[in-house]
């Protein structure tokens, strides 16, 4: 284990550097997916403008939106996770600052 470490309780390895780029992984993820998402959706209005709806459209259209408003609410809890864990991350680096000074 290097200084900027330290064994939990549970006996994993918390690395504040690690814990960030994990944070930072996955809110690009989830930025991508919802770009994607957004293109998705203007690729469906297009559609609509196009004339091409029928029930099979209409139903798909509101699946599709039922299903946003889920991801929505993902990204809405990753959010607050993120938020979480950074909090973690500074705790675990001032306790590894801490240590390092009573040595």
């Amino acid at each position: 284990m290097s200084n900027s470490q330290f064994r939990t309780a549970n006996g994993m390895i918390a690395d504040p550097r690690q814990m960030r780029e994990f944070v930072a992984k996955m809110q690009r993820q989830m930025e991508d997916f919802t770009n994607t998402l957004g293109e998705t959706r203007g690729a469906i209005l297009k559609t609509n403008q196009l004339g091409f709806q029928d029930g099979i459209y209409e139903k798909f259209n509101q699946d599709f939106e039922e299903d946003a408003k889920i991801i929505g609410k993902i990204n809405e809890g990753l959010n607050q996770f993120s938020v979480h864990y950074l909090n973690l991350a500074k705790k675990v680096e001032e306790y590894l600052k801490t240590v390092h000074e009573r040595r």
